[in-house]
């Protein structure tokens, strides 16, 4: 025992192993804390050390840099240091590109020693990302088979089971073909990919597509959007039915593969009060129309109201404007007014007429021209001709009047 421990004296090792079954995104930062954590030494932890460990802890997300720094001051003060990453095909494309960036940019001597496994279809990319990487393929053909038999035995069970109703029966192979493709030789990827299957009714290739969609099941929506040609209308269901169902990471999926913001996921999101997808689909470039806005408006969903407001067309601002102030709905003129809706286009003349006094006041309080001349039935009249002429209340013919309002 003594021997092996003076052999591994000041050798370091660490590991990071994702659990595939726990829906927690994978993050850099936490593979980092992670390693930074395993590699602390607590007997010979330094006040200063203590500190800078103790401010980590308080800060809600860390910055990449500074997690690189403290481990590069660690690796620094170890003879070997050792990082096993397993699975690292589970990272999402952009967090792994930063955890491998900041595992690249620490120079250690030769010390630091990285070990990683994932899919075999990974390799080209670490190589950009690390060219001097050696790369050992464990890719066996008997497995690549096995595999196939696998899937196509439980399609084939699943249709006589009546588990997967396929109308076209033509779609079967691209189907295969798609999900082998997508596991790449793993065993368990082909059945999470088999298991996102599920019960359901298929009559085409592009059918099942919306309905992965839907389901937010993306790692069949994935398979399938990589192994089969879909066209722009099917990217355009799958991203209605996801927008609708609250799907954001199929949503930020289809958009990346070039899915249309601009037909119809906007008005799915809105209908199911999904704010963050409103949010989303705007900031990918969605346009916002009169009926967006009226159907949010009759809704009283006001979060989504002034987000679509916020990105809607002065025309469409100041129309939907006057409606609500007509409806005395004073939150949505509150929201229209803090996007810059114009009350002088009518609005103030709508609420005196229907007698709206809070929405009179906001208007005024926004700097509204209460002297303005506006066409009402076959004449230009004053706001506080309109309120007379309606009979208006007391209260708001005095409002009006300390405002400055004349005849």
């Amino acid at each position: 025992g003594s021997g092996k421990t003076v052999l591994t004296s000041g050798e370091t090792a660490t590991f990071f192993f994702p659990q595939f079954a726990d829906p927690t995104p994978l993050s850099a930062e936490t593979t980092l804390r992670s390693i930074l954590r395993q590699s602390l030494d607590l007997v010979k932890l330094s006040d200063e050390w203590e500190s800078q460990l103790a401010e980590l802890d308080r800060m809600p997300s860390s910055d990449m840099d500074l997690l690189t720094t403290l481990l590069r001051q660690i690796f620094r003060q170890t003879k070997i240091f050792y990082v096993f990453i397993d699975g690292l095909d589970e990272f999402e494309p952009t967090t792994r590109r930063a955890l491998l960036e900041s595992l690249a940019s620490i120079d250690s001597e030769s010390r630091f020693r990285v070990f990683l496994s994932s899919r075999e279809s990974l390799s080209g990319e670490l190589k950009d990302r690390v060219p001097s990487i050696a790369t050992v393929s464990m890719a066996s053909t008997q497995a690549m088979a096995d595999i196939g038999i696998f899937v196509k035995e439980t399609l084939q069970e699943r249709r006589r089971n009546g588990d997967l109703n396929v109308e076209n029966a033509s779609i079967i192979d691209d189907v295969q073909q798609a999900l082998i493709n997508r596991a790449d030789g793993i065993h368990f990827a082909i059945i999470r990919l088999l298991k996102g299957l599920g019960e359901r009714y298929c009559a085409d290739q592009n059918d099942l597509i919306r309905c992965s969609a839907m389901k937010g099941d993306l790692d069949l929506l994935d398979a399938l959007l990589d192994g089969i040609s879909t066209d722009e209308t099917t990217l355009v269901s799958a991203l209605y039915k996801a927008s609708g169902h609250g799907q954001v990471e199929v949503v930020n999926r289809l958009i990346a593969k070039g899915a249309n913001v601009k037909k119809g996921a906007l008005r799915a999101a809105s209908a199911h009060d999904h704010a963050e997808f409103v949010k989303l689909l705007l900031s990918a470039g969605a346009d916002v129309n009169m009926e967006d806005l009226e159907e949010a408006l009759g809704d009283d969903r006001i979060e989504i109201f002034t987000s679509l407001s916020l990105a809607a067309g002065a025309d469409v601002k100041n129309r939907v404007l006057n409606r609500a102030s007509i409806k005395g709905q004073t939150e949505a003129v509150k929201a229209l007014l803090s996007v810059g809706a114009d009350a002088n286009l009518g609005a103030l003349h709508s609420a005196s007429r229907e007698g709206h006094i809070e929405i009179i006041k906001l208007f005024i309080l926004a700097g509204a021209d209460v002297r303005a001349r506006s066409i009402f039935g076959r004449g230009q009249y004053t706001p506080l001709q309109v309120a007379d002429q309606a009979g208006g209340k007391e209260a708001i013919v005095r409002l009006l009047r300390d405002a400055g309002a004349q005849w």
